[in-house]
């Protein structure tokens, strides 16, 4: 399957990846990583007492990474509420905001990375409370998420700006009052069990409350919301991960452990598997509105009975090869076509029938035209015209005569006559010598369309008096 397969729009697609409907796919994908993370949370289960090599410069790619996913899902999001109002959007939003800024704490305190256990008061059970407090703050606010989405609670779009402000400005609120809480406040929270790289996160009742929070997330979203959205599908799937997350920290407390590095990958999965669902739906959604973009775009050029280009993109054509023909020197050909009788056959027959051999004398010549830069547009009524750019008087002619014998081959019977529906076609070649081209080459094919009119239907004239033409009614004649 190729890039575009695999992106190609789905016809129920929302104009919000926030309330976009999972596909049976991506339903199949979040399964199916959920259940890889359990299976490697129960595999490592064995050896996660394991110490492993000692590598701080691990922790600063991995908060790094961290830090810039949850900060680019809280931009996305954020303006996702900018765009809907809707307030449980925002609060997700704050969540992945408050969790991003709150690395970055996390980071700067880590023993053996950037601060000394002397500057600003850093304990060593700084961290701990800092990775504690993100994983109670995130499936708190992710619960608030849970229970407020569906109830159609929006803002008006006056106070949106004002709200996004309110919420990062609390967000680094939270992140100033943590940064002084684990510093200069650390002997205001209870003590933490801490042995040389071992961590007892039951000893404050943190660490099951956060295990507590992580399991209400993970129900609410499967059993309240049903995961209806993508994003809450995804979301479901980061709980997941930030639960085995806690549970394996919990289990095995040390550092540099095998269930301590087990931890930093599915925190980097739990944060980054709801961004990557976000992007790739915008992408989805950008394909969607490029293909709309195209049809209307088509829409705006077609006429919707014949399904050949519109006056309008008629108009544009002829200007845009007139002004480009002037400016080469060459030459511009046109065909004026009218089919012959045509009032007679749509009050006969009635407009249905009239519609249809419309269309069939307009597939008819469309299928004449097969040059990139030719154009085949209904001019109006039952008129319709071809322009031929660089095309001389001899190269209009040969269109000119393979239009009417594809008419003739549709062989439509007239009901005033018995015979096959015909056109006049008037052909006008000129090189250009002024701007005007609907007053020069238009006026030149009608002319030579009311020749041909004049001279019995069924037949071709041309302007140009270099054509050449035979003396019956398939001729053409020259002007």
């Amino acid at each position: 399957m190729g890039f575009h397969e695999l992106y190609r729009p789905r016809p129920d697609m929302s104009a919000s990846f926030v309330t976009a409907v999972p596909s049976r796919g991506s339903l199949a994908a979040a399964i199916a990583i959920g259940g890889l993370l359990v299976v490697a949370f129960g595999a490592t289960l064995t050896v996660a007492h394991t110490d492993l090599p000692h590598i701080p410069e691990i922790l600063v790619a991995y908060d790094a990474a961290l830090i810039m996913l949850s900060l680019m899902t809280a931009y996305l999001l954020f303006g996702q509420f900018m765009v809907s109002g809707t307030i449980s959007v925002a609060v997700l939003a704050t969540a992945y905001m408050t969790t991003g800024l709150l690395q970055i704490e996390n980071l700067l305190f880590f023993p053996g990375v950037f601060l000394r256990q002397d500057v600003y008061q850093v304990d060593a059970a700084s961290p701990i409370w800092v990775w504690l407090i993100c994983h109670v703050i995130f499936p708190a606010l992710v619960c608030l998420y849970a229970f407020i989405d569906g109830r159609k609670h929006t803002m008006a779009p006056a106070r949106v700006d004002i709200a996004v402000i309110a919420l990062t400005g609390a967000s680094v609120l939270v992140m100033l009052a943590v940064f002084f809480l684990v510093t200069y406040g650390i002997r205001l929270l209870p003590p933490l069990v801490i042995t040389r790289n071992s961590i007892d996160l039951g000893s404050a009742g943190l660490g099951p409350a956060a295990w507590v929070l992580n399991v209400a997330a993970l129900v609410l979203l499967v059993g309240r919301l049903r995961c209806r959205t993508l994003v809450q599908l995804w979301l479901a799937v980061a709980v997941l991960a930030s639960l085995l997350d806690v549970s394996v920290t919990m289990y095995a407390p040390l550092r540099y452990s095998a269930g301590w590095y087990l931890s930093r990958v599915i925190s980097l999965v739990a944060t980054g598997i709801v961004l990557a669902a976000m992007l790739r739906e915008m992408t989805l959604l950008y394909a969607r509105v490029a293909d709309l973009n195209d049809r209307l775009e088509q829409m705006a050029v077609t006429d919707g009975l014949t399904g050949l280009a519109n006056r309008r993109h008629f108009n544009q054509t002829l200007d845009r090869e007139w002004r480009r023909a002037r400016r080469d020197l060459d030459l511009v050909s046109l065909l004026m076509i009218d089919i012959d009788h045509f009032k007679g056959y749509n009050d006969r027959l009635g407009h249905l029938a009239g519609d249809e051999c419309l269309r069939r004398v307009a597939r008819a010549i469309g299928s004449c035209v097969r040059r990139p830069l030719d154009l085949a547009a209904r001019y109006g009524g039952e008129e319709f015209a071809v322009v031929l750019p660089g095309t001389d008087s001899a190269g209009a002619f040969a269109v000119a005569q393979r239009v009417r014998e594809a008419v003739a081959a549709v062989a439509l019977p007239h009901p005033d006559h018995g015979k096959p529906v015909t056109v006049s076609i008037g052909i006008a070649t000129l090189r250009p010598i002024a701007d005007d081209a609907e007053t020069i080459l238009i006026a030149a094919s009608d002319e030579a369309l009311y020749r041909a009119k004049e001279a019995g239907r069924d037949r071709a004239v041309a302007h140009d008096a270099t054509a050449q033409a035979p003396a019956k009614a398939d001729r053409v004649e020259a002007d």
